[in-house]
């Protein structure tokens, strides 16, 4: 995995340094985390393409709680234990007997036997769940309207201010963007849409301007085949 991201969840500092050394020889990038929390944190604001587990005596409980996170992400990334855990609570184990030296080319087999592509995710979910937006508006036709309307009126404002803060590496702002219109889509129960506005807003705070173009076509598109269904609440 060569110019890869990796999260190393490792509390030994002299193992960290150990594992991250052989990690590093393909040019590619180690974000340490020595605690679960610091882990959840990186995860909050990074995109990684691996997430490994060392820390021995912690693994199994580190497994049990970052596994779903990394699940739920925009780009699912795979949770590899690299001692002793239970398969389940995780995607790999790699045997503390294997070498620091050996890693990478073990871990290299077990992302790319991954199964399929992570993006592929957002054509499972559905664009508008149209029950659920009306259950949450508790049947108030007319405040589903109201909102629908805001999100038709401000959508437009806010993808044009996201293209223009891309197109001049102002990250921060694009983030804080994609944040809101991810907030929108929820309320709007458009799974779809709202998955491409937190890739977005993950792909912007990590300043990866490749991930953020393809990330902002993705969002613009999903918006784009919401509408029609959005304007099916709306009167005639």
């Amino acid at each position: 995995m060569s110019s890869s991201r990796f999260l190393l969840v490792e509390k030994d500092t002299a193992r960290a340094e150990s594992i991250s050394a052989c990690l590093q020889r393909n040019d590619s990038l180690v974000l340490r985390a020595g605690s679960l929390a610091e882990a959840k944190e990186a995860l909050s604001i990074e995109q990684f393409d691996l997430i490994l587990i060392s820390s021995a005596a912690e693994a199994a409980g580190i497994a049990r709680e970052l596994s779903p996170i990394a699940k739920g992400l925009p780009s699912p990334v795979p949770v590899v234990v690299y001692g002793e855990c239970e398969k389940r609570l995780c995607d790999a184990v790699v045997s503390a007997f294997l070498s620091p030296g050996e890693l990478p080319r073990e871990l290299d087999r077990i992302y790319k036997s991954r199964p399929g592509d992570p993006d592929r995710a957002a054509s499972q979910l559905p664009e508008f769940d149209r029950d659920a937006f009306h259950e949450q508006m508790a049947g108030d036709s007319d405040l589903m309207k109201e909102i629908i309307a805001i999100f038709f009126e401000e959508s437009a404002s806010q993808l044009k201010s996201l293209e223009n803060a891309l197109q001049f590496q102002e990250f921060p702002k694009a983030s804080r963007l994609a944040h809101s219109l991810k907030g929108s889509l929820g309320s709007l129960h458009a799974a779809q849409a709202r998955y491409w506005a937190q890739a977005l807003e993950t792909a912007a705070a990590s300043g990866d301007s490749s991930r953020c173009g393809k990330y902002l076509s993705a969002l613009e598109e999903s918006i784009s085949s919401l509408q029609p269904r959005l304007r099916e609440v709306l009167p005639g």
